[in-house]
C-alpha cells in the first residue's frame, strides 16, 4: 500500500507488455470491473509493469486484490509523447499528487538524455498531509530530475527555465490544469509547447465509446498528453497570439 487511499499493483503478463511513456493501460478484474491506468513503472521492463492509483470511482476494487490473483490487462493505448520533436529542450513537469503516477515513466525517459541535452525540472503541487507523502513516493528515486516543491498555484512560477527553449508538461486537475496552462502563456512559454492530459473517464482505448472525447479530440487515440490548447480550445482568449 502507498498512504492509506492509495494502492500499488505489480503485474507480469504472459507474454510480457511494452509500453512507451504516455501511453496507458486496461486493467481489469474479470467479471467485476476495468479501469483505465497509465504505468508508474520504466517503460524498460516488458516483462513487468506496475500501476499505483489513489482508487477512485472504478479503481476502488483493485484495492482488494491479494498476491497471486489474475487480473487481465489490454494496451497500450494512445500515443507515446514525443521526446524526439524536442531535443535539446529543457522540459518541466507540473504535477499534483495524482498526476505524479502518470508522469514517472515520461520523466525517468526525460531525464535518460544524453548530457547536455536539456534539463528535467518537475514542481509538485501538493496539499499538506497525505497528498505531499503520496506525491513524494512517486516521486522518490528518479535521478537526473531537479525537484521542487510548491503549494498551490500562487507561486509556481517563480524560477521557470527560459521559456524560448523549455517544453511544459501539466499533470494536474482541470480548474489547475487551465491556470497553470494560462500562467505559462503568460509567463511566454509558446503554446504549441505546453502539454496536458486530462483524466477523463475512458472505455473503450479505440475511439468507439466517445467517453474520452475532448470537444473535437478523442484522447484515447490522439492522447492523452496533448497541446493543451488542443484538449481545451477555450483555455486562451479568442484572438490572442
Amino acid at each position: 500500500m502507498a498512504g492509506r487511499a492509495s494502492v500499488r499493483i505489480r503485474l507480469r503478463p504472459d507474454g510480457g507488455f511494452g509500453f512507451r511513456p504516455g501511453q496507458f493501460a486496461f486493467v481489469s478484474i474479470p467479471g467485476l470491473t476495468e479501469a483505465p491506468f497509465s504505468p508508474f513503472s520504466p517503460a524498460d521492463g516488458e516483462d513487468r509493469v506496475e500501476f499505483i492509483s489513489r482508487m477512485n470511482g472504478p479503481e476502488r476494487p483493485f484495492a482488494k486484490l491479494k498476491a497471486g490473483e489474475t487480473v487481465g490487462i489490454r494496451g497500450p493505448y494512445g500515443r507515446p509523447f514525443p521526446f524526439h520533436a524536442f531535443s535539446g529542450r529543457d522540459f518541466l513537469f507540473l504535477c499534483d499528487a495524482v498526476g505524479m503516477a502518470a508522469a514517472r515513466p515520461l520523466l525517468i525517459e526525460s531525464a535518460a538524455r544524453p548530457e547536455g541535452k536539456g534539463r528535467t525540472l518537475l514542481i509538485l503541487l501538493t496539499d499538506p498531509g497525505e497528498d505531499a507523502a503520496f506525491a513524494a513516493e512517486t516521486a522518490a528515486g528518479l535521478t537526473g530530475v531537479q525537484v521542487s516543491a510548491a503549494q498551490g498555484l500562487t507561486a509556481f512560477t517563480d524560477g521557470l527555465p527560459d521559456p524560448a527553449g523549455s517544453v511544459a508538461l501539466l499533470f494536474l486537475g482541470r480548474r489547475p490544469l487551465i491556470q497553470a496552462g494560462q500562467a505559462l502563456d503568460a509567463a511566454g512559454f509558446d503554446r504549441e509547447s505546453i502539454f496536458g492530459r486530462i483524466e477523463k473517464r475512458m472505455a473503450c482505448g479505440i475511439g468507439h465509446c466517445r467517453l474520452c472525447a475532448a470537444g473535437p479530440v478523442f484522447t484515447c487515440l490522439e492522447g492523452p498528453i496533448l497541446p493543451i490548447r488542443r484538449l481545451i480550445p477555450e483555455i486562451f482568449a479568442p484572438g490572442t497570439a
